[in-house]
C-alpha cells in the first residue's frame, strides 16, 4: 500500500513537473504572439485531476508548435518599415525665386550632382555655375560655346558635367567649376553623314553612359563622354516617324526612356543596343491634334510619369510598368495651370515637382492621384513664357528650376 502511494505520488510529482516545465516554454511563446489558442492549450493541464495525470501529461509535450505564431507576428510588422522611409519634402519646401545677376539669356538646363554643386546651361553658350544655388548671387557665368546656345546639361558626378548645343557638340568638364577653360568641345553630329545636328536632350546616368536625342530622331550614346568622336555610337530611334526625340531620362545605365513629339514613349533597358532595342508605346495620340512627350522623368524600372503638351492639352502619364505598352500608362488631365510643361523631376513616387514654360511649379507626394494631388507650389509673378526650362533636385532637401533668367529654389521651411 505504502510502496502504491509512494508510487502515486511520484506519478503525481511527474505530472506537475511536465505541467510546470510545458507552462514556462507556453509562456515564452505566449508574451511574443498573444494568441488565445496557446493558453486554450495549456489551460486544461492545470485542472486535470491527478489520477489523470499519467494519459495526460503526454499532451502539453507537444506544446513546442505553438512557437509558431512569433513567424506570423514578424511578418506583420514587417510591411510598416518601408513607410517610415518616404520622404514627404515636397509639400514642406519653401520656394523662393531670383534673377541671375548677370545674366539676360534663357536658362534651359539645370543639373545638380550635389546639394554643393549645380550648373545651369543657357541658350547663349554659357553655362552658370553655383556652390550655394539658394543664393543668387554664388552663380558665376561662363561662356563655354561661343554664341551657339546649349540645349542641355547633365552631371552625373561633381568630377564631370556634359552639356550639348544644337550644332552636334558635346562639352565635357571634370572640373565644371573651374572656370570655361576646363570645359573642352566635341564635335559628334556627324553620325550620320549629314554634318552638324541639333541636340535636342541628354541624360547622363553614370560617368560611363550618356544619351542624346536630337531632332531627326537620333539618340546617340557613349561609354566615354568626354573621349573622341569616334566613342559615339548613332541609332536611327525614331528616324521612320521622322520625329524629333524632345526628351530621356536614365535612371541607370541599363533603363531609360524618352518621349518624342508624335505622342510616343521610347523605352528600353539596353541603352546601347541599337535602333531595335527600343520599344515604342504611342501613349497620346489624338487625331488632328500635335501633342508631344515634351518631359519624362523616372525614379527606376517600376515608376515613370510623362508629360504631353499640345492643341488636346496638358497630360501627365504614370506607369508602374514602363515597358509594358501603351495600356501600361494611366492619363493623368488639367496638371497645373495650363500651360505646356517645361520641366518634369521625381527623385521616388513620392517627391515630384513639375515647371511649365512660366515657371509655375507643381508638386505632388501622389503624383498618380489627379490635379487634387499636384497643389500649385509657386506662381511666377513677372510670368515669361521661356519654352523651356530644367528642374534638379540633388536630395528632398533642396529643389532648384531655372527659366529664363530666373533661378528658384525649394528648401525645408
Amino acid at each position: 500500500m505504502m510502496a502504491a502511494q509512494a508510487r502515486n505520488a511520484m506519478a503525481v510529482f511527474a505530472s506537475a513537473l511536465s505541467i510546470a516545465c510545458a507552462l514556462c516554454a507556453c509562456g515564452g511563446t505566449h508574451s511574443a504572439s498573444r494568441s488565445p489558442r496557446v493558453t486554450a492549450e495549456t489551460a486544461p493541464p492545470t485542472t486535470a485531476p491527478p489520477t489523470t495525470a499519467p494519459p495526460t501529461t503526454a499532451p502539453p509535450t507537444t506544446a513546442p508548435p505553438t512557437t509558431a505564431p512569433p513567424t506570423t507576428a514578424l511578418a506583420t510588422t514587417a510591411p510598416a518599415a518601408p513607410r517610415t522611409t518616404v520622404p514627404r519634402e515636397p509639400a514642406g519646401l519653401a520656394w523662393h525665386a531670383a534673377k541671375l545677376p548677370d545674366g539676360n539669356n534663357g536658362l534651359v538646363a539645370v543639373s545638380c550632382p550635389s546639394v554643393s554643386l549645380c550648373v545651369a546651361a543657357d541658350d547663349a553658350g554659357n553655362v552658370f555655375v553655383s556652390r550655394d544655388p539658394s543664393r543668387a548671387s554664388s552663380w558665376r557665368r561662363e561662356n563655354i560655346d561661343g554664341p551657339t546656345p546649349l540645349s542641355g546639361v547633365s552631371c552625373p558626378s561633381p568630377r564631370l558635367c556634359v552639356a550639348v548645343d544644337v550644332a552636334g557638340d558635346v562639352l565635357t568638364s571634370r572640373r565644371p567649376a573651374g572656370g570655361a577653360k576646363t570645359w573642352k568641345s566635341t564635335n559628334v553630329g556627324a553620325k550620320r553623314g549629314s554634318g552638324g545636328d541639333e541636340f535636342v536632350a541628354l541624360s547622363c546616368p553614370s560617368v560611363r553612359l550618356c544619351l542624346v536625342s536630337d531632332v531627326d530622331g537620333d539618340i546617340l550614346s557613349t561609354t566615354t563622354p568626354s573621349g573622341p568622336p569616334s566613342g559615339w555610337a548613332s541609332a536611327p530611334v525614331d528616324v521612320a516617324h521622322n520625329l524629333e526625340v524632345m526628351s530621356i531620362d536614365c535612371t541607370s545605365v541599363r533603363f531609360c526612356v524618352a518621349g518624342d513629339q508624335g505622342g510616343d514613349i521610347l523605352t528600353t533597358s539596353h541603352p546601347r543596343g541599337g535602333a531595335l532595342a527600343w520599344k515604342f508605346a504611342r501613349v497620346d495620340f489624338v487625331a488632328g491634334t500635335s501633342n508631344e512627350v515634351n518631359v519624362v522623368s523616372c525614379t527606376g524600372e517600376r515608376f515613370c510619369l510623362a508629360g504631353a503638351s499640345g492643341s488636346a492639352g496638358n497630360f501627365l502619364l504614370e506607369s508602374s510598368d514602363p515597358e509594358g505598352g501603351p495600356a501600361a500608362w494611366k492619363r493623368l488631365s488639367g496638371i497645373g495651370s495650363g500651360a505646356p510643361l517645361g520641366s518634369l523631376l521625381c527623385r521616388n513616387p513620392h517627391f515630384c515637382v513639375a515647371s511649365d514654360v512660366s515657371v509655375d511649379l507643381v508638386t505632388s507626394q501622389d503624383p498618380a492621384g489627379g490635379a487634387q494631388a499636384w497643389p500649385t507650389a509657386f506662381t511666377n509673378p513677372t510670368g515669361p513664357n521661356t519654352l523651356t526650362t530644367g528642374i534638379s533636385c540633388p536630395s528632398t532637401r533642396l529643389c532648384v528650376v531655372v527659366g529664363d533668367d530666373l533661378v528658384v529654389t525649394g528648401t525645408p521651411r
